[in-house]
């Protein structure tokens, strides 16, 4: 089977089939949070000069700090060719939606070419299961929120870039364990997209911090064991550094940040305590909804029952002790089925940001968007594993 077959047909057929499950979308108009995109009169620029490009970079005239600048400049540009009409903008989130799809492709492609994946049966069928995973990612009913809710660009745009840049980083190290001779250009261009589209991330969303501690892990669960006893101890010294590096930058601009997180709890009717304890029943819904995408549990606002304790409701300690569950079974995998442990702990750490100590809404679908990614693929790991 040729290349324009095998690889550019069906995801050809992916972008199509996300533009038409969405066609009836494109004039939706502005919803909820939307309203901000009109009512921010830095986003309304009518020339692309560099000061008004500059100015979508704040989320006021007057603010002082840059807030999520990347998406902010689309919004803006959005305005700039179409007003207030909304299919502009729609147009745009259902095209950064199939660019995901895509790179959701091009990233377990290249995971699934890591020699050191185990189970091998993964690498074998990579292309079987990377397909029907992008295919889930772009079709899946969670999906909507994202797709169609224009200000949740900023979680989209955060993902493709967060996903460009995992792909860049394996690229990389794949190069950098390649016995073949390789030009410096090829070798380096992995880091390059890695280093500039986790920037890209960040500069979308702040859930992108994770992002250093998404790429230590993976490096340690798939390339460490790859190389000779000396690469290891340097391997260590360079995880050593790096954890030690991110601790620092945490402590320097952390602390200011959770005592405002404590105090941000002030306008809300659950405590960080309570919203501690909820956060795992809703990490665990986020998991049914992604295997089992009910209808009827598909909603931009949720009714969530708050825990009061740890046994009130009683489902709370069954999600704790479950994470605490999910955490040991990652750590003991990581050795025979180091692919199992990274799905988890690719799961978890992009759920951190959002459903830990920050006083936001309990809950929203469009926070699975990322985290998501290896769930779907999991859900075609398995159908594959059942069929061969």
């Amino acid at each position: 089977m040729g290349f324009p077959r095998k690889h550019l047909l069906p995801l050809f057929l992916l972008a199509i089939g996300v533009i038409l499950i969405y066609s009836n979308s494109f004039n939706g108009s502005f919803l909820f949070d939307d309203q901000q995109i009109l009512d921010r009169p830095n986003l309304h620029i009518t020339d692309l000069s560099a000061k008004s490009i500059k100015g979508t970079f704040y989320f006021t005239p007057k603010s002082k700090k840059i807030y999520r600048p990347l998406p902010n400049l689309s919004l803006g540009l959005n305005y700039y060719f179409g007003k207030d009409n909304p299919f502009g903008y729609h147009v745009v989130n259902i095209t950064i939606h199939i660019l995901c799809s895509l790179a959701v492709y091009v990233f377990l492609q290249t995971l699934l070419s890591i020699s050191g994946i185990k189970p091998d049966f993964a690498s074998k069928y990579r292309y079987e299961i990377s397909i029907i995973a992008a295919f889930l990612f772009a079709f899946h009913p969670i999906q909507t929120n994202v797709a169609t809710y224009i200000i949740q660009r900023m979680a989209s745009m955060a993902a493709l870039f967060y996903i460009i840049s995992v792909t860049g980083y394996i690229f990389f190290r794949n190069q950098t364990l390649s016995k073949e001779k390789i030009s410096l250009f090829r070798k380096y261009a992995g880091l390059s997209i890695a280093i500039i589209s986790g920037i890209c991330s960040f500069l979308s969303k702040e859930n992108a911090a994770f992002l250093p501690i998404t790429i230590l892990l993976l490096d340690y669960l798939f390339f460490f064991n790859l190389v000779d006893e000396d690469k290891r101890k340097k391997l260590k010294r360079v995880y050593t550094i790096s954890i030690f590096l991110l601790m620092a930058v945490i402590a320097y601009a952390g602390t200011g940040r959770i005592m405002g997180y404590i105090h941000g709890y002030g306008h809300r009717d659950f405590s960080l305590i309570e919203r501690l304890l909820t956060e795992p029943r809703i990490i665990f819904f986020y998991i049914y909804l992604l295997f089992i995408p009910n209808a009827s549990l598909l909603n931009l606002n949720h009714d969530i029952l708050i825990s009061k304790g740890i046994i009130n409701p009683p489902t709370t300690l069954f999600a704790i002790a479950g994470i605490i569950l999910l955490v040991i079974i990652a750590c003991i995998a990581r050795k025979k089925y180091n692919l199992l442990s990274f799905v988890i702990v690719w799961y978890l750490v992009n759920l951190v940001i959002e459903s830990t100590i920050i006083p936001l809404e309990l809950i929203f679908e469009h926070r699975t968007y990322l985290p998501g990614v290896l769930v779907f693929f999991l859900i075609s790991f398995g159908n594959d594993a059942g069929l061969h």
